[in-house]
């Protein structure tokens, strides 16, 4: 989880040089995805789109190794997601979620104040 952190402070500071309006639109669509997902109380479409954010973000940041580095590791995570749907699984509270997409929209805030 640390190394994740660190990760993603990186791409944001690197997505923050040089961000174009249609890459935050894109970064909003995901906060609205999941929303959508959280009001369904479907936790693992909500832990899918959770994902797709962070992905935006190393996109953004223009670093390709960033980029490869991470698609593999979201790779993995999805595939655990998606063979849990057969199961009987809770994931995480309904308000982790709801956590993560608030900092989510606090990052495109920051962003935008940066721009």
């Amino acid at each position: 989880m640390e190394i994740s952190k660190m990760l993603e402070n990186h791409s944001i500071q690197k997505a923050c040089e040089g961000i174009t309006e249609e890459e935050l639109k894109k970064l909003e669509w995901g906060t609205d995805k999941l929303q959508q997902e959280i009001n369904k109380n479907d936790r693992i479409a909500a832990s899918l789109a959770n994902i797709e954010f962070p992905r935006l973000l190393y996109c953004n940041s223009r670093n390709n190794f960033l980029q490869k580095t991470t698609d593999s590791s979201w790779l993995s995570f999805r595939i655990s997601l998606l063979s849990a749907r057969n199961e009987d699984v809770t994931l995480v509270d309904k308000s982790w979620y709801e956590e993560r997409n608030n900092e989510h929209l606090q990052l495109i805030q920051a962003i935008r104040d940066k721009m």
